[in-house]
């Protein structure tokens, strides 16, 4: 039986933003520290030496395992490759997304989840009649989209938090501002 990993998503806040050098991004993660050269598996990268520093961690003493000699539930940094479309890239079990017109709750979006994987599908708001993509709803970070994303395997939701350092990175190798969200579907 599959078990969800948790994971923080860390992508463009502009969800049409497609990078033009993929490998900037990369070489900008080794040079700070977050990641390895070191592959757990395709795309797929061990923690580096700064990971810790990189990331806020909350709450009491989470248990944060950096290396496949922790035993299993490791953290890892992954860098899949582009989506051609603009794509969900996860989103927790417990997300509503709002519309970000009148903030009505869209409690019913799991059943269209076929469709709303495309974040250009269009959602008609039943209480304001706004359109709007469904990229654009307020995920309030429990849920994004992007054509790419950085991903931190085995942090749960609200564990940690982007340190600016991360995120000023991500901008400048890239360009545009960075955002994160939690998934653990």
């Amino acid at each position: 039986m599959y078990t969800p990993v948790p994971r923080l998503i860390l992508h463009p806040a502009d969800p049409r933003y497609v990078p033009s050098d993929h490998n900037e991004i990369f070489k900008a993660l080794l040079a700070i520290g977050l990641l390895t050269e070191t592959t757990c598996d395709k795309h797929t990268y061990l923690a580096g030496k700064e990971f810790i520093n990189l990331l806020t961690f909350l709450g009491c003493s989470p248990e944060i395992k950096l290396s496949p000699q922790d035993g299993e539930n490791f953290c890892s940094i992954s860098i899949p490759g582009y989506h051609e479309d603009n794509m969900l890239l996860g989103y927790t079990s417990t997300i509503i997304p709002r519309c970000p017109a009148c903030k009505h709750k869209v409690n019913d979006w799991k059943q269209h989840i076929h469709d709303w994987k495309h974040g250009n599908h269009i959602y008609h708001c039943t209480e304001c009649q706004q359109q709007t993509p469904v990229a654009e709803l307020n995920w309030r970070q429990e849920g994004g989209y992007g054509h790419c994303a950085i991903i931190i395997n085995h942090i749960h939701p609200h564990e940690a938090v982007p340190a600016d350092k991360l995120l000023s990175t991500l901008q400048q190798a890239s360009q545009t501002e960075w955002v994160y969200c939690y998934a653990n579907n």
